[in-house]
């Protein structure tokens, strides 16, 4: 199986049990499928002219990549922008107010810890990304698994 979203959808359907799809109504299911939509896409992709600079442009000069690099930021921060204004009010990517943890916020996970590292000021100017990012940091299993990690 590949595409993130693909798989992202199959692993709360495979778990229903761990209640991690966003909901079970007809408008869940669509929620949930623009937000897998913008994760993958969106903000995935956002990353790749400040990860892979040579790809976006055929200027070789350092000059040319920084400025790819810095087109690169200016995307992921627009992105974040969105994904800080959604979570205002909410604990969780889907789902009303409060809603409910699913696999959307950890596909969220990694991209917000990017974001921490390649943007100038981080995530500073989002502070509903940040608190979400802290809510997902705090899991036992999320803790576990960044020591791993660290010690890798």
């Amino acid at each position: 199986l590949t595409q993130a979203g693909a798989i992202l959808e199959y692993l709360a359907a495979k778990h229903p049990e761990a209640g991690l799809s966003g909901g079970d109504t007809l408008r869940d299911a669509a929620d949930a499928h623009r937000w897998s939509s913008f994760f993958t896409s969106d903000l995935h992709a956002a990353f790749w002219p400040i990860f892979m600079p040579d790809r976006y442009t055929t200027d070789r000069s350092d000059a040319a990549k920084k400025d790819v690099v810095a087109a690169g930021q200016k995307l992921v921060q627009r992105q974040l922008g969105l994904l800080d204004e959604h979570m205002e009010g909410r604990d969780w990517v889907l789902g009303e107010g409060r809603g409910a943890r699913s696999v959307m916020d950890a596909y969220s996970f990694p991209m917000i810890r990017w974001a921490m590292k390649v943007l100038p000021d981080g995530i500073t100017a989002y502070p509903n990304v940040q608190a979400l990012h802290d809510r997902l940091a705090s899991d036992p299993a999320v803790m576990k698994v960044l020591a791993e990690e660290a010690a890798a």
